[in-house]
């Protein structure tokens, strides 16, 4: 199972004023206040990565001032992520405020790397999916997080594979009504990605028996040259009966081969059908974003809407100024 902090989302609680242990330099020449918490940092290392706050610090023929001092009206929580960041070039990053610091401050170096973390929880391709069923091994709950911190922060890339997990994982009610992380606690999808779920669901449970289990029904299978015609269709009928089974269809389009299903047929039967299903789950690959009213694999992109330095200033969430007393 997932870490549950992994998508730990961004803090708004402000605290008192202290100086951060995370973040503070006794050489620094630019200090940091965000909610309270103080950070002393390097003008020259900070403004390499932020391209606001490089705008913000340089001065006349583009130098630094001794020592500045800055507000950001956000949480220093979110802040402290966001230089440890900076400062330590390990992968163990919290992703959502680094996400939401890198996006802010025109930081897309540092939004890549978290953003580039949070990919690599998913299979991008349908070979990797082979080796890594990854909706299978994870909390329901996680999916929708990871949907919401990917549609929030326009990391496009994942949406497709993540409502597939959802819509294999969840029920039209757990979609509707939330799927509880804790006791205190509940996930909600969004109703716009509900719908996009349900639409995808109905489109993969017809291209699954069309395409992934196409050999249940394939002209091809018995092959040619099959050692026992009788023996194999009526494997096959049971297959379809077992695969199939239950009131309520589910989502298998992208499944691997199943141990189970080895030595039902005869061994040239049971190639053509494994090529069949690999085939079939190659395909329903390169159309799973259209189930979900998504634009195709070539045209989804990983693109931060970065702010602008005028806008922060203007709107009050940047400031140059003294430490408050």
């Amino acid at each position: 199972m997932m870490a549950s902090n992994f998508l730990e989302a961004p803090s708004s609680q402000p605290s008192q004023l202290q100086l951060s242990t995370a973040a503070f330099f006794e050489d620094g020449n630019l200090t940091i206040i965000a909610q309270g918490q103080t950070f002393q940092v390097h003008q020259a290392v900070v403004s390499r990565h932020s391209t606001i706050l490089r705008d913000l610090l340089r001065g006349p023929g583009n130098g630094y001032q001794s020592h500045q001092v800055i507000h950001i009206q956000c949480s220093g929580e979110d802040v402290g992520h966001y230089l440890n960041a900076i400062y330590d070039s390990s992968d163990e990053i919290t992703v959502m405020p680094v996400l939401n610091m890198g996006r802010l401050l025109g930081d897309v170096c540092l939004y890549e790397r978290a953003a580039n973390k949070l990919i690599a929880c998913v299979p991008t391709s349908a070979i990797a999916w082979t080796y890594m069923p990854f909706y299978k091994e994870s909390d329901p709950s996680f999916f929708i997080d990871l949907y919401n911190c990917a549609r929030d922060y326009d990391i496009m890339t994942i949406l497709p594979q993540v409502l597939y997990a959802i819509g294999s994982t969840c029920s039209a009610e757990s979609l509707a009504f939330g799927i509880p992380r804790s006791p205190t606690s509940t996930a909600y999808l969004p109703a716009t990605a509900q719908l996009a779920c349900l639409r995808g669901k109905e489109g993969l449970c017809r291209s699954q028996a069309l395409l992934t289990f196409a050999w249940l029904h394939h002209r091809n299978i018995p092959a040619e040259h099959c050692r026992n015609r009788t023996d194999c269709c009526r494997a096959r009928k049971t297959l379809s009966r077992v695969i199939f089974a239950g009131a309520l269809p589910t989502i298998q389009a992208l499944d691997n081969w199943a141990p189970e299903w080895t030595n039902k047929l005869c061994n040239r039967c049971e190639l053509a059908a494994k090529n069949l299903h690999e085939a079939g789950r190659e395909a329903v690959w390169e159309k799973l974003p259209s189930f979900f009213g998504l634009r195709p694999w070539n045209e989804l992109k990983n693109e931060p809407d970065i702010a602008i330095t005028e806008d922060l200033l203007r709107g009050g969430i940047i400031s140059i100024g003294e430490i408050e007393r």
